[in-house]
């Protein structure tokens, strides 16, 4: 009787097992077909592919601020799992494989935030997903928040004042002070230089290196420059170049 009785506990068990395992593979296939996992399946596969099948999975905003301008690794395999952000958001995060350009293999887990808009799954933000050559390792930021750190970087790195003179058969010697008052540092930063004669005419320009090192927040430094070959240059432009 005892032997029985267990055999039917077992069963119950095992059956309320299976109805559970059911419950969640059909959870998560439903997430693949309708949920945020289906905005990150298909942005992957549209990327591994290169073939934009029409359906609308980025955010405008995740694709002109980051898809159009960072570099970004394609992932060739890859698992999903979600959990919740906040009302209306979640976080998709991917367990993939990439392949890079000497054919080994790297491990990418980067993490998407979808939201939903107007019932449709959008991808929005992503964390890791993007390559920032030239910022410090942020873990803690978004790539939305790393690409609005450049913006401002642009904005706030500064050539404070600046001279030039002709030291004789047409060479220029020229210098300045450059200033970081942005939130990050910032290094291999270059002045291009426009030179104008007095009718005011483009007839030379010169590219050079403001800042080689590294450019904490707050921090000055003096660069100077040199110009051959600039008989009429009498005026000038200046202006940084940060890619």
């Amino acid at each position: 009787m005892k032997t029985n009785q267990s055999t039917k506990y077992a069963i119950a068990v095992g059956f309320i097992i299976a109805i559970s395992v059911g419950i969640f593979i059909f959870k998560d296939s439903l997430e693949l077909l309708f949920g945020p996992k289906k905005a990150v399946n298909k942005a992957l596969t549209m990327i591994k592919t290169q073939k934009p099948d029409g359906t609308l999975v980025f955010d405008d905003r995740f694709l002109t601020d980051l898809m159009q301008k960072y570099s970004y690794y394609q992932i060739d395999e890859w698992k999903l799992s979600t959990r919740d952000l906040s009302d209306g958001v979640k976080l998709v995060g991917v367990e993939g494989t990439a392949t890079n350009g000497f054919g080994a293999q790297l491990k990418r887990n980067p993490v998407f935030v979808v939201e939903n808009k107007s019932g449709e799954w959008l991808v929005t933000d992503s964390y890791g997903f993007f390559v920032f050559d030239k910022l410090p390792d942020l873990k803690d930021k978004s790539d939305m928040q790393k690409h609005d750190l450049i913006v401002d970087m642009k904005e706030k790195v500064k050539i404070e004042k600046w001279s030039f003179e002709d030291t004789g058969y047409g060479a220029i010697k020229g210098e300045g002070v450059i200033v970081n008052e942005s939130e990050i540092p910032v290094s291999f930063v270059k002045t291009k230089i426009e030179y104008y004669n007095n009718n005011g005419d483009l007839v030379n320009t010169d590219e050079n290196y403001a800042v080689s090192g590294d450019l904490e927040p707050g921090e000055r430094k003096q660069f100077t420059w040199y110009t051959g070959d600039c008989n009429g240059c009498k005026t000038a432009r200046i202006k940084l170049i940060f890619d």
